[in-house]
Formats: structure tokens, C-alpha cells, sequence
């Protein structure tokens, strides 16, 4: 093999090339799904905790009722069935003035 002249292959190389490309891409299409999914998580943990603080807050109605979208729907065995925001916003309202009623006055 001595004295023999190194002939590159171009085509394997540009092959080569392309392969870790695609490698990366692949990777990155990866980070970016679990990234999105981290995301996703983290406002849902955020949603829940501002529909809870609102809860709290002594059913704030309007707070409550931005939280879901126009055409959500919402059934509670215990509460009932609910369609659109506004259905959410007044049975919210009815809940306020239920806990309102139950309270313990001295």
C-alpha cells in the first residue's frame, strides 16, 4: 500500500455530510418536541393553579369563566352540564353565593 496515491471519495463524503445533517435535524426535531411537551406542562400547571387561586378567591365568576374557551363544555356530576363561557361564568356565580350562604357568621 505504500506509495499508493490517496484518491477521495467525494461521494462518500458528500453522502457523510448529508447523513449528519439528517442526524442533527433528527435530534433537534427531538429537543424541540420535549421542549414543547415541557411547555405544555408548565401552562397547564399554571392554568390550575390560577383556576384554583380563583376558586379560593371566592369564585370569582369572570376569572373563572376567562380561564375556558368560547364553546367550552363542562359536566360535573355533581354540578351539571355547562356549554359556553357564560354558562361557566353564572353557575361560578351560583357557587359564590352558595359559599357566601354557608359561611359561619359569630
Amino acid at each position: 500500500m505504500t506509495g499508493l496515491p490517496y484518491r477521495r471519495n467525494v461521494a462518500a463524503e458528500q453522502w457523510v455530510r448529508r447523513w449528519r445533517k439528517t442526524i442533527d435535524l433528527i435530534r433537534f426535531e427531538r429537543l424541540e418536541r420535549r421542549l414543547q411537551a415541557l411547555e405544555d406542562a408548565e401552562a397547564i400547571r399554571n392554568l390550575k393553579a390560577r383556576y384554583a387561586a380563583l376558586c379560593d378567591a371566592q369564585y370569582d365568576a369572570d376569572g373563572i369563566a376567562i380561564l375556558f374557551t368560547e364553546d367550552v363544555l363542562w359536566e360535573s356530576p355533581g354540578l351539571g352540564r355547562f356549554e359556553g363561557r357564560e354558562a361557566i361564568g353564572a353557575s361560578s356565580e351560583g357557587r359564590r353565593e352558595f359559599s357566601r350562604s354557608r359561611s359561619i357568621t359569630a
